[in-house]
């Protein structure tokens, strides 16, 4: 008997949702993997067995937790309803179109910080405007090795699919750094040292013209 496209989705949610909260993107993107490619065509499974072969696959306290089984029970019995979203999507479906990003309310920290970005973005894609795919394809390809939280790392995904140059990304000060760093060695790479630096500074002049940047200083992200 073959397995459902929708069973295979809720068994995704089960085990995401049971995980916690904080557990690095990278680390969730391996369990699902193990989860599809070694459970995917069962038509029953069993979580015990599945915890089992995540501890032994992956060294990681997200699996070692003596509760994991019990908390996927809990959430298996939940309504289908109520389970969340499925974390392939989350990771990979294109972005909420630019239109929505006005109804996003930020910290101001994480104003400061997303305008640091969309202006560093905007100038990217004005000195070389084919190259703003390959900008952002960098963002996709590195986000799993910049150990983001979930949270972090689906909004940076789903910015980074999308066209919009503002986001509404959000984080601890560690992984916002990331972020900018990633971008300033995509520049690096594209536009030598110099210019990078240029394009750096003049982003951060631009924020700094924020009355929020008095308080949380675009240069503290770099």
């Amino acid at each position: 008997m073959s397995v459902s496209d929708t069973e295979k989705s809720l068994r995704r949610r089960i085990l995401f949702r049971a995980l916690d909260d904080g557990t690095p993107v990278d680390v969730v993107q391996k369990a699902i993997d193990l989860l599809d490619n070694e459970f995917g065509a069962n038509p029953e499974i069993r979580y015990g067995e599945l915890i089992k072969r995540l501890q032994e696959s992956f060294d990681h306290e997200a699996f070692r937790s003596t509760n994991l089984l019990g908390r996927i029970m809990l959430v298996r019995n939940k309504p289908v309803s109520e389970i969340g979203p499925d974390p392939s999507q989350t990771l990979t479906e294109t972005a909420t179109p630019a239109v929505a990003e006005p109804e996003v309310i930020l910290s101001g920290r994480d104003l400061v910080f997303n305008t640091l970005l969309s202006h560093i973005t905007k100038m990217v894609a004005k000195r070389t405007p084919d190259g703003e795919a390959a900008y952002r394809k960098h963002f996709l390809s590195e986000v799993l090795k910049m150990k983001l939280s979930s949270s972090c790392g689906a909004k940076l995904v789903s910015w980074a699919k999308g066209s919009a140059s503002m986001s509404s990304i959000s984080g601890s000060n560690e992984e916002l750094h990331k972020i900018i760093n990633t971008a300033f060695v995509w520049m690096c790479g594209k536009f030598g040292p110099v210019v990078a630096d240029q394009v750096l500074l003049h982003a951060i002049k631009q924020t700094e013209q924020l009355s929020e940047a008095f308080e949380f200083p675009p240069r503290d992200f770099l």
